[in-house]
């Protein structure tokens, strides 16, 4: 069988998003690394709109809890955050570079882990409570730990 799930869309979209933003945190700042950062960032967008456009009539009906979808857009929104608090800091950018590839390299293992589980639900039985919640607590922890044993210091020339 063969169906589109929202959720997936997002996780999907977030994946990529996080990756390609990883990948380009390691390469100079040009125009053209810019317009790809924008081009991740807008699929993002688009993918949660998408979402939301499905998700908003769901709660409405009251066949999804409210939670839900704030949940499943949360990281997305966390990391597009983490874009404007990169992007404002010019000065810094360099500085940042390796700290944002090693944060979102994280972030894209955790949602590449989180969604099959989530689809896969019926068949492991573990409570939908802990695959949604305990990424969100476990990541920032994990990349707490990594960047505080690699500081900038170590990390750039």
């Amino acid at each position: 069988m063969v169906r589109v799930s929202p959720p997936l869309i997002v996780s999907t979209a977030t994946a990529i998003y996080a990756l390609g933003t990883a990948l380009l945190a390691l390469r100079p700042s040009t125009g053209l690394v810019r317009s790809a950062e924008y081009a991740l960032a807008g699929l993002q967008i688009a993918a949660a709109v998408l979402f939301l456009s499905i998700a908003i009539p769901e709660v409405r009906a009251g066949v999804v809890p409210p939670i839900g979808p704030m949940v499943i857009l949360a990281i997305p929104i966390f990391l597009l955050m983490g874009d404007v608090h990169f992007h404002f800091k010019t000065k810094q950018r360099q500085q940042l570079r390796v700290r944002r590839h090693l944060s979102r390299m994280i972030w894209t293992f955790i949602v590449a882990i989180r969604a099959p589980i989530v689809e896969l639900n019926g068949t492991l039985q573990i409570p939908v409570p802990i695959i949604l919640f305990v990424p969100l607590i476990l990541t920032p922890l994990i990349i707490w730990v990594v960047l505080r044993r690699y500081p900038i210091t170590e990390l750039e020339p």
